[in-house]
């Protein structure tokens, strides 16, 4: 098997994936020999760039599943927050997409993922904002969270997952719950980063029961 290279070549075994395991992170269901021919292709060719809408759908999904398989090297824990390297932005030009497969490689999956998050882009000499992720605790899947950001006023059902647009530094979040309760409480204030990215409100499967 030739060695790969480029951004996907930053994880081990990237060419033993099962097709069902890529699949899972696409919706609908590719036809299965699509998918495998489009993954065998980049094993051998792992610098190709994406060409079509499709196409980058598939390369995110190959991603995703590969953050789910190595769920350390970009994240910390601890604090709550997320790094993604600048080249990857490069590599992967649809913003939500990319943020999303962080999301849902890394946070998908862990047992208390609850409260807000912030994701950056790591440059050679900085980091920037890049984005967060607000992920309130729901009692069950009648959970409702009702919030303004920048007094843009939206609300998350449990089970949701959206994105607001927010290029400011900080942007205040100001939220009430029903059935659930973010940072410990069902109502507050608190201030999120923006950036390129915007802030996402994940409210997917948390808490819900």
């Amino acid at each position: 098997m030739p060695k790969v290279t480029g951004v996907f070549g930053e994880f081990e075994n990237f060419d033993r994936i099962p097709i069902e395991d890529i699949a899972r992170w696409l919706s609908p269901i590719p036809n299965t020999l699509a998918l495998y021919n489009f993954y065998a292709n980049r094993i051998y060719y792992p610098q190709t760039v994406a060409i079509s809408g499709e196409e980058l759908k598939f390369d995110l999904a190959i991603l995703t599943e590969l953050l789910a398989r190595d769920n350390k090297k970009f994240i910390n824990k601890n604090n709550k927050k997320i790094i993604i390297p600048e080249h990857f932005l490069a590599r992967f030009p649809d913003v939500f997409g990319l943020v999303s497969a962080f999301i849902n490689g890394y946070l998908y999956g862990l047992p208390e993922p609850f409260g807000v998050w912030n994701v950056t882009e790591k440059g050679e000499k900085a980091e920037d904002r890049l984005a967060s992720v607000v992920i309130p605790k729901f009692d069950n899947i009648n959970g409702l969270f009702n919030f303004s950001l920048n007094n843009k006023k939206l609300k998350v059902q449990a089970g949701k997952f959206i994105n607001v647009g927010c290029s400011q530094d900080k942007c205040k979040l100001i939220y009430q719950l029903s059935n659930g309760s973010l940072l410990g409480r069902n109502e507050g204030m608190v201030e999120v980063y923006g950036g390129l990215g915007g802030v996402f409100i994940d409210g997917r499967k948390y808490g819900a029961k």
